[in-house]
């Protein structure tokens, strides 16, 4: 595949059961106490049996081994109000390299809780001595993968890149190896967990 690879912007898929929003505080103690604040929710999914509301409550954890937390249940409303902190211990070494990871869910009292919406914050660019203070829109970051890799088909440069993506957003970057094909260098990766794959040829600086 000849000139330069041409990266096609990705629309998000519209989950019309996902709606609103969480306010959300971040903040930072040292030497290794990393704050966060679930003020409130607005305009949430109705999933109560009248209809018209919801039993919220909000799951909190940062990505990797650390504990899930979770608030009260607030009843019978589509904008709750928690306000509660959750702190989780963490060095300042590593604190740029963590990401927030909240999920709303309708407490049911029957069968599995109804999922909200989630909310990643990466927190790539934050700086331990700043507070994030911010409204963050929920959405359905589950499947999210799987819908762009549907959109992608056709494009074998962006197929690669949504692996990658793929890989990032599973924590599962061990599933990239290289092998030798004809002299060669291949790349495969798989991530079972979404179902992508991707293979790229390296050598000659193209794309297979």
């Amino acid at each position: 595949m000849g000139g330069d690879p041409i990266w096609e912007e990705l629309q998000d898929q519209q989950d019309w059961s996902i709606s609103g929003g969480v306010h959300m505080q971040i903040s930072y103690t040292t030497p290794s106490t990393l704050h966060v604040r679930v003020c409130a929710g607005e305009a949430l999914a109705a999933k109560g049996g009248d209809g018209t509301s919801s039993d919220t409550y909000v799951r909190v954890t940062l990505a990797g081994k650390y504990p899930v937390k979770s608030t009260k249940v607030v009843k019978n409303s589509l904008n709750p109000v928690w306000k509660e902190t959750f702190d989780f211990e963490i060095p300042v070494q590593l604190l740029q390299t963590a990401t927030v990871l909240l999920a709303v869910y309708h407490k049911k009292t029957l069968g599995s809780d109804d999922f909200l919406g989630e909310i990643r914050v990466p927190l790539g660019e934050f700086r331990h001595f700043h507070t994030i203070d911010n409204w963050f829109p929920l959405a359905d970051l589950k499947h999210v993968a799987r819908h762009r890799s549907e959109w992608g088909k056709g494009a074998m440069e962006q197929e690669l890149r949504e692996a990658l993506v793929a890989h990032l957003s599973c924590s599962a970057p061990s599933l990239l190896f290289k092998s030798s094909e004809n002299k060669q260098r291949v790349l495969r990766l798989s991530c079972p967990k979404i179902g992508q794959t991707a293979r790229v040829v390296l050598g000659n600086g193209t794309f297979e």
